[in-house]
């Protein structure tokens, strides 16, 4: 085996490696003494020995290993173990100094195997001797650290590391320069900004760094008492011992202290003056207002700071000049009860374009504010925007699109309507109809009639202009009454020139404003109410030409009773009917003689003729009786006077008659047509 180098005070493994199976057992020796024979050595089961920590005096040496590999017969073998103890350095501490002072310091190794060297770092660089003002001895076992003048720069750890063929050990310690603080940046009189931010500065070194604090002191006079600086978030300290102010108050303004420690030599501190200067700014302005169109508005705003202060207006982005525009007028004035300046812009008169945003704006040497300020014109509404969507006989339905409300919430509807030809005083009116609502019906209008229409909105400013006039006209309907029958229409019957086969038959329209339209015509039935009739209607029609109409009814039957209806019809159709007017057609003469006439009794002067009724269908009237004419015929062809006796019998008795001489007679019967004085045919 291979001699071994052990450390002193480290863990040393030792292996006795046999090769070949079996063997019995293995067994280490030193000075012929059977390890282990102390606590610090160990021999494992595979042959392995374990020295803890080594001790140059004991465990030096030689060390057998005996492998039994039959019994009565082993084999060994040596190895030599050296030690070698590492470089033991001695406590040392950096004593307290501060600035321009001497230090000396020593790094002191009290055992170790030589040789040994010693080197020093400073926050793990190595130090070359001679820099940064330090220098460095070394002797055999020895090595001292010098400065001749501490200063910050020599803050930090120092490391001291000594080595030897055994192991490279170190000490570190950490060298504290303490510095009292100093000013490095002295607090100077200086102005802030209201609203902005502000720094006022104080910036310290020392070691350790110096604690710093502020104080404050109200008023601009001579300082009365300094209270700490409360430090929130508006105000903090910052790392280089300046105050930071993120948002500077008037409240802020007056003395600071700044007053720095850190337990090394005495506090420092300095004072200051903060002037708070005020930027212009708007302090009062309505976020929005309201005008009517026509009248004058005027809008104001408030503003502060320091003077002079200037105040413009805006319309949008446009600065108002009130010499190019009459409309605007601008006064400044400063308050008498404060340090502010009021402005007023007045509009005269405002209008719909001037709905927009404006803005007051007050400047000065510090800053510039502004105020935006809505103003919103209020009117009467526009007129909707109307529009028919259906019509028809009797109503009509409507719709409208509200376009500008005035500005002000749309509270109801007004719809007009009257006949174009009336004046508009004699209107219609659906009113107050619900905002909500975008369309209405219009009911109970009259057929076929043209109509103007109107709308109207309302808010609270008042009533629009009207719409745009519309004209419709409505749907015809039925007639909704029948023509009227004049009255003469049964003397009609009795009297007119007509034969008894015609009639005349007189119509009166309907009045206008009952014909629901234009009357285009009549339809006119008419039936015989008789004995034996069907009683079925016979339509005739007729164009209308105007308000009255004369019908010819023909081929009648003579002396027939007929009822008569007539209707009215227009576009929409056929409108009720007439009640039924009954009328008899004139009487005429009947149209076939007496029946069966004959003399029955027959003397020298007298003769008695009878005879029977015509047929009744053939009468043609009411018969009022018979009229019987005669003659004599004298032999040479001539005929006597015509003699004629009228009776309402069927029989009649001639007398007074020529002996011995022939008649010729004729019997008529006659009706109302035909009085017994006329002859008939």
């Amino acid at each position: 085996m291979r001699n071994i180098t052990a450390v002193a005070g480290r863990n040393t493994f030792i292996n006795c490696r046999v090769i070949g199976y079996p063997y019995y057992s293995i067994k280490w020796y030193k000075d012929a003494l059977l390890l282990p024979d102390n606590h610090r050595q160990v021999v494992y089961e595979n042959g392995t020995l374990k020295l803890s920590d080594v001790q140059k005096g004991m465990d030096e040496g030689a060390y057998v290993c005996n492998v039994l590999i039959q019994p009565q017969l082993t084999i060994s073998q040596s190895v030599y173990v050296t030690v070698k103890v590492p470089p033991l350095i001695q406590p040392f501490d950096f004593p307290p100094t501060s600035i321009g002072k001497l230090m000396y310091i020593a790094c002191v190794v009290s055992s170790g195997d030589m040789p040994i060297r010693i080197t020093w770092r400073k926050d793990g660089q190595e130090i070359v001797p001679g820099s940064a003002g330090v220098n460095i001895e070394t002797k055999e076992f020895m090595s001292s650290l010098q400065i001749s003048k501490v200063s910050l720069e020599h803050n930090g750890n120092y490391t001291c590391i000594a080595r030897n063929d055994a192991a490279t050990v170190s000490s570190e310690r950490q060298l504290i320069v303490t510095v009292p603080p100093q000013f490095i940046v002295q607090p100077n009189n200086q102005d802030g900004i209201y609203g902005k931010a502000g720094v006022l500065n104080c910036s310290v070194n020392g070691y350790p760094p110096p604690k710093v604090m502020w104080k404050h002191a109200k008023g601009i006079g001579n300082p009365q008492q300094y209270h700490p600086v409360p430090l929130t978030g508006r105000i903090q300290i910052m790392s280089n011992g300046s105050l930071l102010i993120r948002h500077v108050l008037e409240e802020d303004r007056g003395y600071y202290l700044c007053q720095a420690s850190n337990g090394v030599g005495s506090d420092i501190s300095k004072s200051m003056v903060l002037t708070v200067k005020i930027p212009a700014m708007i302090t009062s302005h309505p976020n929005t207002t309201m005008a009517i169109k026509g009248e004058d508005k005027e809008l104001n705003c408030t503003a502060r700071g320091e003077w002079p202060i200037i105040i413009r207006w805006e319309r949008g982005d446009t600065v108002i000049d009130p010499d190019r525009n009459p409309r605007y007028t601008i006064t400044t004035s400063p308050n008498e009860k404060s340090d502010e300046v009021i402005s007023t812009l007045k509009l005269k008169p405002a209008d719909r374009g001037d709905s927009v945003f404006f803005s007051c704006h007050a400047i000065n040497s510090y800053g510039e504010g502004r105020g935006l300020i809505q103003l919103t014109v209020q009117e009467p509404p526009d007129p909707p925007e109307l529009e028919v969507r259906e019509v028809k006989d009797r109503s009509m339905n409507l719709r409208w699109t509200q376009r500008f409300d005035g500005n002000s919430i749309i509270t109801s509807f007004d719809i007009e309507y009257k006949n174009k030809t009336d004046p508009w005083e004699l209107k219609h009116a659906t009113r107050k109809i619900s905002p909500t609502n975008n369309q209405a019906n219009i009911v109970e209008l009259h057929p076929a009639c043209v109509y103007s229409i109107r709308m109207f909105s309302y808010n609270k400013i008042g009533r629009s202009q009207a719409s745009k006039e519309l004209t419709i006209s409505t749907e015809e309907a039925r007639c909704c009454v029948s023509p009227k029958l004049d009255g003469s229409f049964l003397d009609t019957l009795q009297s007119s020139g007509l034969t008894a086969f015609n009639s005349l038959l007189p119509l009166q329209a309907p009045r206008k404003e009952l014909q629901n339209g234009v009357i285009r015509g009549y339809q006119i039935g008419y039936r015989e109410n008789g004995p034996g009739s069907n009683g079925q209607y016979s339509i005739v029609e007729m164009k209308a030409t105007g308000d009255s109409e004369v019908y010819t009814l023909d081929k009648l039957k003579k002396f027939a009773q007929y009822g008569v209806v007539v209707q009215a019809f227009n576009r929409a159709g056929t409108g009720p009917s007439s009640s039924e007017i009954n009328a008899t057609t004139l009487e005429d003469v009947p149209s076939q003689p007496p029946q069966n006439v004959r003399a029955i009794t027959v003397t020298s002067d007298e003769a008695v003729i009878t005879w029977s009724e015509p047929p009744r269908l053939t009468l043609n009237g009411v018969l009022k009786g018979y009229r019987v004419v005669f003659w004599s015929l004298f032999p040479d062809g001539e005929w006597g006077e015509m003699q004629n006796i009228t009776t309402s019998r069927e029989q009649v008795e001639l007398k007074g008659l020529e002996k011995f001489t022939n008649y010729s007679m004729q019997v008529l019967a006659y009706t109302q047509a035909l009085h017994p004085d006329q002859r008939g045919p």
